[in-house]
């Protein structure tokens, strides 16, 4: 389990997109964003976003903001969440506790 700031409560489990590059432009409806940070050539990836997941140290980054303005579940701080996590891997978040879980796949 991942550690981080949830900055919106709830749990949601989906499949992972994880977006490295800034030339990364695609995510399926409905997956989790996994991004090391977040700025404004990511916002409109989180219109197809279930809920969002960022590396950034700081609780309220711009990734916070675009989560509660999109209504969306979010965790950031979580150390080393975008190397961990691969795209289609099934994650929990939890936006109360501020956790981050890897799921195993069938």
């Amino acid at each position: 389990m991942l550690i981080g700031a949830g900055v919106s409560g709830g749990v949601v489990e989906w499949g992972a997109r994880a977006i490295r590059t800034p030339f990364e432009k695609t995510i399926k409806n409905r997956e989790i964003l996994i991004v090391p940070s977040s700025g404004l050539d990511r916002t409109p990836l989180v219109l197809n976003a279930a809920d969002m997941e960022v590396e950034v140290r700081i609780r309220m980054s711009h990734g916070a903001i675009v989560a509660y303005e999109y209504e969306l579940l979010a965790v950031v701080s979580v150390s080393g969440a975008a190397r961990r996590i691969m795209t289609e891997q099934r994650v929990r978040i939890g936006g109360t506790q501020g956790t981050v879980e890897l799921l195993e796949t069938d």
